[in-house]
């Protein structure tokens, strides 16, 4: 089972967050299950330089009416790396 390490924010400044949706536009949202302390949860993951972010979080203002795919609707993205157990 899949865990994520700590969380941290990236802007639109950092190549993460374009990695982000550039990974929606070729794959669309792919997502994993993840085990953290003991609760299951799906997470949004994409690849950035042959390492596996999950998404855990979003500050926003109405991204979710695009599902989370308008880089203009999203200010941050709050990242975490994938960590296999």
């Amino acid at each position: 089972m899949k865990t994520y390490g700590k969380k941290y924010w990236i802007k639109p400044s950092n190549p993460k967050f374009a990695c982000y949706f550039e990974a929606i536009k070729r794959k669309g949202l792919v997502t994993d299950i993840f085990d953290k302390d003991g609760k299951f949860e799906e997470l949004p993951v994409f690849e950035y330089k042959g390492q596996e972010y999950a998404v855990v979080g979003f500050d926003h203002y109405n991204g979710h009416m695009s599902k989370f795919t308008d880089p203009y609707a999203i200010y941050r993205i709050k990242v975490a790396k994938v960590l296999e157990a």
